[in-house]
């Protein structure tokens, strides 16, 4: 679109084209949902608000590790995955971060491959000058967990954390510690030889739907 207020903007042969005196600028695309009120935003934004986490692996990664924090960073809705990923090292989940990790079924593995090799979901604890910052919003779907042939400690750690869901989840010899909890979710999940699901829980206030989550 030609800009006839523009008269001094170098050409950067992508946004902004000069042709004589004229400077010619390239107007982003945007997004606009349907219906009334509805807020126009740009499609790169748009498509941004789900990101795979494959697009994340650079070379010379050891493991999965440093590219699922990669896409963490990123800010998005929702991190969806398809495969196998191995996790050797800690992933930590503060309070500045809420998400939907979204894998397959059967098809999306999570397989941790250190006996330090931790998923780790946490908060902090109010003092006498700095509130709590509680871990809250994170949701875990379609995902199966394993530690099979590391050992039998829990690798998934929730500590300072609230309204943590699980669905639709299959925790293979992983075993999950909560501490600190408060309203935290499993909803159709099932455990296999994961010694005890929740292997220690303090001040957990609300456990719903435990119950539904039988061991093989």
């Amino acid at each position: 679109k030609y800009d006839p207020t523009d008269t001094t903007s170098v050409d950067n042969s992508g946004t902004i084209i000069v042709a004589g005196t004229k400077r010619w600028k390239r107007v982003p695309d945007f997004y606009l949902p349907a219906g009334t009120g509805a807020v126009a935003t740009t499609v790169q934004s748009k498509l941004r608000q789900i990101v795979d986490w494959s697009d994340y692996v650079e070379p010379g990664d050891v493991d999965d590790t440093a590219s699922l924090l990669r896409a963490i960073a990123t800010g998005a809705e929702k991190i969806r995955f398809r495969g196998n990923k191995n996790i050797g090292g800690y992933i930590t989940i503060t309070h500045l971060s809420q998400f939907i990790l979204e894998g397959e079924g059967r098809k999306s593995k999570i397989t941790f491959t250190d006996t330090d090799a931790w998923l780790k979901i946490t908060g902090t604890q109010a003092t006498d000058v700095t509130p709590a910052a509680i871990a809250a919003g994170i949701e875990f779907k379609n995902i199966t967990f394993s530690a099979f042939g590391v050992n039998s400690i829990p690798h998934i750690y929730m500590d300072w954390a609230r309204q943590i869901t699980f669905t639709s989840c299959f925790f293979y010899h992983c075993a999950m510690l909560c501490n600190h909890m408060n309203f935290w979710h499993l909803f159709d999940c099932i455990s296999y030889d994961s010694d005890i699901l929740v292997r220690y829980t303090r001040d957990l206030n609300e456990n719903n739907g435990v119950s539904g989550a039988p061991r093989g």
